[in-house]
């Protein structure tokens, strides 16, 4: 039974054969002898006995075999097989650490035989499939063997199956072929003879080959193939996989699995082999290379670790051996620099050959090397593979008396997904997709070997052409990602003035209540006469057309009057929070140099420093009232400006936003229809008026004839929002997720339902999890609140798309997942494109770009970073079309509907505010002997995001983390002030020189307790002792507050000197625990105080003095020197 050669069936395991490799020599023959395990067995025993599902390591195989059976012939070929290998007689025990394999003089091995001859064809069939599922799934012993059972099944007199499985560790491909041919030559044998006259074991066995791996381990050959994979893996990224339909249990992995199959025809294989010639490459390494390509093109990853498998048989005496010698090769892609396929296909081609010369190194020891971050479910270092075979698979052959054809069983996926080739008979190269069930659909893994066949044929077609610009996308996928699903058109009109729709309300429903405030409300007739006085006071004053007026007030009457008022005006206005701190406000006022600015009389002292002139909304009512109606001839010019609304920067300097009215028009028209919005609601501010989701909230309820309730009280406390809806009989609620998310926590744990008469709820600003809907589904009335989820930059006038949720039952297959963004409003459309502006397909990641009428006019004084981000549409049905690149990350699922996939900067969304961290990072930095800063998200234990700092003091200083916060406090918003602040000597660094983040976030202790990492102490001399030390009544109270602190976090107790935010807190948590606080104290503390001052013992301070009166305020109750120069005023606004 003579075997082919190395060179005919692995020829990249015949170019890695060294001359210097020592031969295998046979260990002296026992009754029972036992050996080492190679390192690959291992490895395969320890995964075996650390997962549920131990299945996944059978190789399960099946035949259906027509014709007349010899049973006896069968029963006497396998016992023959067996003897002939010693691998089928092996059982492997852990011995004093070490894994011994033990070879059985005789096995327990018997072929089992089922009869369904008697049944019905179809019940016949259906039992076959049952056993065919049990013979894959059964799980071997691997100290009691045997690690190989057969059943035979009868269909009838000429019909049977034979259902074979092997335990991998016994077991590997080249086996198969080996198992095959054997047992089909030995059948023949048997059958014509009755017995096997000269079946003489191979004269090497596999134990002869794992002493030999073992012994040499510790070569100086072997320690320079190690060296090799840990340079070439040095700093490489996380494995990635095609984008998953489903989250895998982490917990509980289902390895369970199916295939896609697929051919390349003759035309492209002959264009493989001969690029392949042409270039000295192995085949496979054209197949890697698209892979890579494709794989690029679904995820953006410009640097991918596949695997390839390879025999492991780098000697001529291992070609007869049955056992497991496969070995994995990590396969380092390069897709940098927009190579052609030629070029791509060379790097692979080195890369294939360096790993066939370094692949002595199991990949267990590489793994155990590098010891990467492992998943439950998930492959280390590659979680998709390769398998390509030279020539065709072997067919079982058992005498001219049986036919037969391989049946397929059910699969098991040991990989994510699986690409197995290899050549046919009809000039072909068979392909198969192997992929697991619990991730994929079988519509996903279709489309993706159709996308990878389009790219290799396109690639083959032009070789020397850039990669970027070979398409994978049919025309019928091009119009409907580009064109389809952007069908919005509506007719809504853009040419009004928004104070027009005001006017027309005020005529229809004079006395319909627009706005209650307080103990006060105001009818449209009122709002509308209200705003003609403003406007016609600043157009007295020459405020008109593109003029820019600032607006400082607390939420208010006067707020949304003067807001009207000024677009009555024909101006803009720009948000102008009296929270935000000196520095800020001062920034804005120069940058955007408004003309004129609105107020109330309290905060006019802040601006008594600027020359500019100004007017109180509250104190100068009377000469708004005498001003008379406002110039009603002005141009309609939809471009004209509405507002300014300045975001983060990653500059370090926050960026103005300009929207114009035509934007605004279309945000409330398409708002109004994607909602439901109507008159009868009666909906509630919950936004600053610096958060572009107060936009929004303000503009689409009154310009649509519907009730805006204002609460004085910023931020809404959570635990009044329920007496709020019943007191106020609001139907429409809008606000951030992360406000909602606290809500739905607060009603899940009360076991409440939303109370009536709520009937919508509309949440964004930042990712919606699947695991925060299945709770949505048990508190929304049974179905009766609606749920829609909405996501847009400020770029685009809020929001460009909605998702109305619609719950899902107990086995609804479309449950719900983690992202949705919905589609496109009305008029706009959402692109999702690669680098090059083309559309990826369905499944893949690209980046989002948003186009129509609510784009943004741009930046002010900014030309060069307008024309970065808001670009000419190539894909706009009418020249001239701009579309604005967001910067998020999204992909599309099946149905059109968009799903966030992350950033592609370092811009984040935290609690509904968008937040550049370089700006955080630059603020940090000017803080005296600070020498570098970074921020970021991090996950706290309880999966809650915390913005975090981590900040690097000049050599020799000490910094005190609460002192930082204090002085960005005193020059960032509320929302960007990192809730925890972590001083490091030294930041981790990447292979790039880059700072490691993820690093820093690993090491980040939850805990009031000293971090195991380098944090300096702080220093005492910057805070004085708190006063709870001697009054001990403050002392009772800073006790009350850390229990509450307890409670919230669900650890361990809290001490009153514990820092909030190190030990876990967050700011949505805040917000609970002021809401308590103010329950059990009878006060209100400030969101921002909190922040400056978050340990029990400190507010205790603060909950004294104003008990006291406030005298002094919360800012004097803080007592903290070291910012006794800022000049603060309190927090109206919260993250």
């Amino acid at each position: 039974m003579s075997e082919p050669s190395i060179i005919e069936r692995d020829p990249p395991a015949a170019a890695a054969v060294s001359t210097g490799m020592s031969p295998i020599t046979a260990v002296p023959r026992t009754v029972v002898r036992s050996g080492p395990a190679t390192a690959s067995q291992e490895g395969l025993w320890l995964l075996h006995h650390a997962v549920e599902q131990r299945y996944v390591y059978n190789c399960p195989f099946a035949f259906r075999l027509h014709g007349a059976l010899d049973v006896r012939a069968a029963e006497d070929a396998f016992a023959a097989l067996i003897q002939r290998h010693e691998s089928l007689r092996s059982v492997f025990a852990s011995i004093d650490g070490q894994l011994v394999q033990t070879v059985r003089a005789q096995s327990s091995f018997a072929l089992a035989r089922v009869d369904l001859s008697e049944r019905a064809p179809a019940q016949a069939e259906s039992a076959l499939a049952q056993l065919a599922e049990a013979n894959s799934m059964q799980v071997f012993d691997l100290e009691r063997g045997p690690l190989m059972r057969a059943t035979l099944v009868r269909l009838a007199a000429d019909a049977h199956v034979l259902l074979i499985a092997l335990h991998h560790i016994v077991f590997d491909e080249w086996s198969n072929d080996i198992f095959i041919e054997e047992f089909g030559s030995l059948y023949a044998i048997c059958a014509r003879h009755g017995d096997v006259a000269d079946c003489a074991p191979p004269p090497l066995q596999f134990i002869d080959h794992a002493v030999r791996q073992r012994a040499a381990e510790g070569t100086p050959a072997r320690q320079r193939q190690l060296a090799y994979w840990r340079r070439k893996l040095a700093g490489a990224a996380r494995p990635v996989i095609l984008p998953a339909d489903r989250q895998p249990d982490a917990e509980h992995p289902d390895f369970r699995g199916a295939h896609e199959h697929f051919t390349l025809d003759a035309a492209n294989r002959d264009a493989l082999e001969t690029i392949a010639r042409r270039e000295y490459s192995p085949p496979v390494a054209v197949l890697i290379a698209a892979l890579a390509l494709t794989l690029h093109r679904y995820t953006r990853e410009r640097d991918l670790n596949l695997g390839y498998l390879v025999s492991g048989r780098l000697m001529p005496e291992t070609e007869s051996m049955m056992g497991l010698c496969v070995n994995s090769l990590v396969m380092r892609v390069d897709l940098r620099g927009d190579p052609s396929f030629v070029e791509l296909l060379r790097r692979v081609r080195d890369l294939a050959f360096e790993a066939y010369s370094n692949q002595e190194v199991a990949f267990q020891q590489v793994v155990r090397e590098l010891n990467p971050t492992r998943e439950a479910d998930g492959h280390p270092l590659f979680r998709t593979c390769v398998n390509y075979h030279p020539a065709a698979r072997r067919a079982l052959a058992m005498g001219e008396a049986l036919r037969t054809e391989p049946l397929t069983v059910p699969d098991v996926a040991q990989f994510e997904l699986l690409l197995d080739a290899h050549p046919n008979g009809d000039g072909c190269i068979e392909c198969h997709l192997e992929y697991r069930t619990a991730m994929f659909d079988a519509a996903t893994v279709r489309r993706f070997a159709r996308h990878y066949c389009n790219l290799l044929a396109n690639c083959l077609r032009a070789p020397d052409e850039p990669v970027s610009r070979a398409d994978m996308l049919t025309r019928d996928e091009q119009q409907r990602l580009l064109h389809a699903w952007n069908d919005t058109a509506r007719d809504y009109d853009l040419q009004a003035r928004p104070t027009d729709l005001l006017a027309a309300l005020a005529r229809a429903t004079p006395d319909h209540d627009a706005i209650v405030f307080g103990g006060r409300r105001i009818g449209y007739a009122e709002f509308d006469r209200l705003t003609d006085g403003v406007a016609a006071f600043l157009q007295q004053r020459g405020v008109g057309a593109e003029t820019m007026v600032g607006l400082c007030a607390d939420a208010s009457i006067d707020m949304i009057v003067g807001m009207f008022g000024i677009l009555k005006a024909g101006a803009a206005y720009l948000a102008l929070p009296p929270e935000d701190p000196p520095e800020r406000l001062a920034y804005m006022l120069g940058d955007a140099r408004p003309s004129f600015v609105l107020t109330q009389a309290r905060h006019a002292p802040r601006f008594a420093a600027y020359a500019m002139p100004l007017a109180c909304l509250d104190r100068d009512a009377a000469h708004f009232a005498a001003a008379g109606k406002p110039d009603a001839a002005q141009q309609r010019d939809p471009q004209r400006l509405a507002y300014l609304m300045y975001t983060s920067g990653s500059t370090g300097k926050p960026k103005a936003v300009a929207i114009a009215w035509a934007s605004l028009l279309n945000h409330v028209a398409s708002f109004r229809e994607a909602s439901g919005l109507r008159a009868a609601d009666r909906c509630m501010l919950f936004s600053s008026y610096a958060f572009d989701g107060s936009v929004e909230e303000i503009y689409a309820p009154l310009l649509t004839g519907a009730t805006l309730v204002i609460h004085p009280e910023r931020p809404i406390p959570i635990d009044t929002l329920e007496s709020l809806v019943v007191e106020h009989r609001l139907t429409f609620l809008d606000f951030t997720a992360g406000y909602w998310n606290v809500w739905l926590e607060l009603l899940l744990a009360c076991r409440r339902q939303i109370p009536e008469p709520v009937r919508q709820v509309v949440i964004g600003g930042e990712m919606i999890r699947a695991n925060q809907l299945r709770g949505w589904d048990r508190v929304d009335r049974g179905g009766e609140v609606q749920l829609l989820i909405t996501y847009g930059p400020t770029e685009s006038t809020v929001i460009a798309t909605a998702m109305p949720y619609r719950r899902s039952g107990a086995n609804d297959a479309s449950a719900p997942v983690d992202g949705y963004l919905g589609r496109p409003l009305g008029n706009l459309a959402v692109h999702v494109l690669d680098d090059g502006l083309r559309p990826v397909p369905i499944g893949a990641v690209g980046d989002v770009y948003i186009a129509g009428p609510n784009l943004a006019r741009g930046y002010v004084g900014a030309p060069a970073l307008t024309a970065e981000r808001f670009m000419p549409d190539p894909h706009a049905a009418t020249p001239g079309g701009r579309m604005y690149r967001t910067g998020d990350l999204a992909r599309r699922l099946a149905d059109g509907t968009l799903q966030y996939q992350g950033r592609a900067d370092n811009q984040v969304k935290f609690r509904g505010f968008r937040i550049e961290p370089g700006e955080i990072d630059r603020t940090l930095a000017l803080f005296p002997h600070a020498q570098a800063a970074v921020t970021t998200i991090a996950a706290a234990p309880n999966g809650d995001p915390t913005l975090v700092a981590f900040v690097m003091p000049e050599g020799g200083h000490e910094l005190d983390a609460d002192a930082i916060r204090r002085f960005v406090g005193g020059k960032l918003p509320a929302y960007m002030v990192p809730e925890r602040i972590e001083v490091l000597r030294t930041f981790p660094v990447k292979a790039s020189g880059k700072t490691d983040l993820a690093k820093l976030v690993e090491q980040l202790a939850w805990s009031g307790a000293a971090a195991a990492m380098p944090v300096l102490a702080a220093t005492p001399a910057l805070a004085p002792a708190p006063a709870t030390e001697h009054d001990p009544q403050a002392a009772a109270c800073a006790d009350e507050i850390a229990a509450i602190f307890t409670g919230l976090l669900k650890r361990g107790s809290i001490l009153p000197q514990d820092n909030f935010f190190k030990v876990g807190g967050h700011s949505l948590l805040a917000l609970q625990a002021l809401s308590h606080i103010r329950q059990s104290q009878g006060v209100q503390i400030p969101m921002k105080e909190f922040y400056l001052t978050p340990t029990a013992a400190g507010l205790a301070e603060i909950v004294a003095r104003l008990k006291q009166g406030g005298a002094g305020g919360p800012e004097a109750a803080r007592k903290a020197p070291t910012i006794s120069r800022i000049r603060r005023t309190p927090s109206t606004t919260t993250p």
